[in-house]
């Protein structure tokens, strides 16, 4: 039925209704009919009831299916707009970790603040402004940043560098240095020389490789036997010594040193040092290199259990942490991790590799019953199981970690609420320089970490946290999130250990440490085998020693692997801390 036709029958009706509700002065139209007409007008105005009864009930139906549409409507688009909502969240969420992944790829690793003049004028990276450029737009030279000019002098040397106050400057100087000498007797007859001095002239690298040979006797004794041997002259007998093998390669110690250096150290790939022995004339396989690396390995891991013994003395605080590696096994690739413990106190660096496993069992078997004091980490949920079966050992969280997921949120994330904690972790930060700079006791530290301005800072930090956990704020991207679940879960070990001033609010020594071994190959580490790895952190764990003892690996590798060569197996007395290059630096 058609609207119009449905809007007139109800007319009509409202018309008849009034008119039976109506007081009439005068008779009613009807009294004039006969009984016969009476009858049909009856039957006409229940034929109109019936008809209007249908309608309405039928505009009923009509009004209760469009109220189920629309119900229906609404709830589509609620679910559309729940969708939208979720697919936009989604889509923040990949746009932060595209630009975490710039970042980590590309970008610097450090987590530090940068002023807009590093990334450009506009607050954007340079790749960022790249990629949005789409040819058109502002000419080249409308592009370029004015620069500021300023009425006052530019400062002088003094007031650039006082940070370098008291500090004496490294000069250039090479382990060997020959003097050239002037001929006095070309001077002009009758000069007067009035002084002497010598004069920084150049540098020159030397690289040969040389190829020792000796020669075999064969003879026969006076009883008859023959045999065979070589018999040093005097004249070799220093040169000898000095170019004797590692055992179980053909390499001396000085050569070898120079490529564990070279692959372990510099990570130049082995068909690169394979080409540079080339260019030398020098033919060797990458099978023969990779088994005088092995051998040399076997070597350096009988002393592990002795830095062990050092790095997990008691009452020790150490630091954990795992990166991530890709091995190769036939032709697929596997992705292992890599441990590093470092006792800062010790300088002790050692790199675990047990069959790429990530597992607790490799923290128990690199703790095993040992009676440490702490261990800080990132908060990686296997070092939990420390506060469970390990009841005397102190858990302790990286704040470095906490504050580098607030850089993150603000720089990629873009959320500001983020710099609010930067900045007070930064304010931690520059209070920890004071208390080294000034080379203060661990009680003192402990005092000046119960001082009032520390305790407001740190209340600050738990009122926001607090603060946006709980409020129905704006919605915040994924990495603020994880920014303030991080923050909020390991609170307890990230502030309570303040308390005692051995430990140092900045614990991230161990990824220091790691974080070498993610640069290059798009931020992994690639081993060609198992086997490879294992050699790798055998290499790693005495480089990484020696830079935190402060001397050179190469220098070390040098004199340790002489003395393997002259036949030394007191493996205690050939530490980088017991070999004596220490105390002849």
């Amino acid at each position: 039925m058609e609207l119009d036709e449905l809007q007139s029958r109800l007319e009509h009706m409202r018309r008849l209704k009034s008119l039976e509700e109506s007081s009439k002065t005068s008779n009613p139209s009807y009294f004039d009919m006969d009984r016969e007409e009476l009858i049909r007008f009856v039957e006409f105005l229940l034929k109109t009831q019936d008809d209007l009864k249908k309608s309405l009930e039928a505009a009923d139906e009509r009004i209760a299916g469009l109220l189920k549409q629309n119900e229906q409507m609404t709830k589509a688009q609620n679910e559309l707009l729940s969708q939208n909502a979720s697919l936009q969240k989604s889509l923040n969420a990949l746009t932060e970790e595209i630009r975490l992944s710039r970042k980590v790829t590309y970008g610097a690793k450090s987590r530090k603040q940068r002023s807009s003049k590093a990334s450009g004028h506009d607050g954007r990276g340079r790749d960022e402004t790249r990629d949005d450029f789409d040819g058109g737009g502002a000419s080249a030279s409308e592009v370029n940043i004015p620069v500021e000019e300023s009425d006052s002098p530019a400062p002088s040397g003094s007031e650039c560098r006082a940070y370098r106050k008291g500090m004496k400057y490294r000069t250039m100087k090479a382990a060997r240095a020959i003097l050239h000498k002037s001929d006095s007797r070309q001077l002009p007859a009758g000069s007067v020389i009035i002084r002497r001095y010598t004069k920084f002239y150049s540098l020159e690298e030397r690289l040969e490789f040389v190829q020792h040979d000796v020669e075999i006797l064969v003879y026969k004794t006076p009883d008859g036997k023959i045999r065979s041997g070589y018999f040093p002259m005097g004249e070799d007998d220093v040169r000898q010594s000095e170019a004797s093998p590692v055992p179980g390669t053909h390499a001396a110690a000085n050569f070898f040193s120079h490529e564990i250096m070279h692959a372990f150290q510099l990570f130049t790939p082995l068909y690169r040092g394979l080409r540079r022995f080339r260019n030398e004339s020098l033919n060797i396989s990458d099978g023969t290199l990779s088994n005088w690396f092995s051998r040399g390995a076997e070597f350096l891991r009988c002393m592990i259990p002795y830095l062990k013994d050092i790095a997990l003395e008691k009452d020790a605080i150490v630091n954990c942490d795992e990166t991530w590696c890709r091995v190769r096994k036939f032709d697929t690739y596997s992705k292992k991790y890599i441990w590093c413990l470092v006792n800062k106190c010790s300088k002790v660096v050692i790199f675990v590799y047990d069959d790429g496993s990530r597992a607790r069992r490799v923290l128990r078997s690199i703790i095993e019953d040992r009676e440490i004091k702490a261990l800080q980490s990132d908060g990686y949920n296997v070092y939990t199981f420390i506060d469970k079966e390990f009841e005397d050992v102190t858990h302790l969280c990286c704040m470095a970690h906490a504050r580098s997921k607030f850089v993150d949120a603000q720089e990629i994330g873009k959320d500001e609420r983020a710099g609010f904690f930067v900045k007070q972790i930064g304010r931690l930060y520059d209070l920890e320089k004071q208390y080294r700079f000034l080379d203060l006791s661990a009680e003192e530290i402990r005092r000046r970490r119960q001082s009032p301005e520390t305790i407001e800072i740190v209340t600050q930090i738990r009122m926001e946290l607090s603060r946006l956990l709980s409020s129905g704020d704006s919605p915040m991207g994924e990495l603020m999130q994880k920014a303030l679940r991080y923050m909020n879960t390991f609170w307890t070990q990230l502030f309570a250990y303040r308390e005692d001033g051995r430990y140092s609010i900045d614990n991230n020594i161990a990824e220091r440490h790691i974080r070498p071994l993610t640069v290059g190959r798009k931020n992994s580490l690639f081993f060609g085998s198992g086997k490879s790895a294992e050699v790798a952190t055998v290499y790693h764990t005495f480089i990484g020693t020696c830079q935190m003892l402060g001397i050179s690996a190469l220098k070390y590798f040098r004199m340790f692997f002489s003395a393997i060569a002259e036949g030394r197996r007191d493996y205690e007395n050939l530490l980088p801390q017991t070999i004596g290059i220490i105390n002849n630096r």
